[in-house]
């Protein structure tokens, strides 16, 4: 029995102790996150993230010209035949 609660005072004391040292580590990280005048900086990561998503949009972009590019020259193309279907000359009926 003395074993059984010495292993809980153990236990619970180690809980203590862990949640303690969590949250230190949390109040470090919001100070380090912070600047000199106080407002939190932005993630390290955020750069990154910014850099990827231009990617993504210029390459959307880039493939987005292409389509309207191809379309373009579709549509001119069936232009050319329409007037070309329509100027040669009908035979009397």
């Amino acid at each position: 029995m003395a074993k059984k609660k010495l292993k809980n005072e153990l236990t619970l004391a180690s809980e203590n102790a862990g949640e303690t040292i969590r949250r230190i580590a949390v109040e470090r990280l919001k100070r380090s996150r912070e600047g000199a005048d106080g407002v939190a900086n932005h993630s390290p990561s955020r750069n990154n993230k910014f850099a990827k998503l231009a990617e993504i949009l210029k390459t959307q972009n880039e493939q987005e010209l292409a389509m309207r590019r191809e379309q373009w020259e579709q549509e001119r193309q069936d232009r050319r035949d329409l007037e070309n279907l329509h100027s040669f000359p009908r035979a009397p009926s």
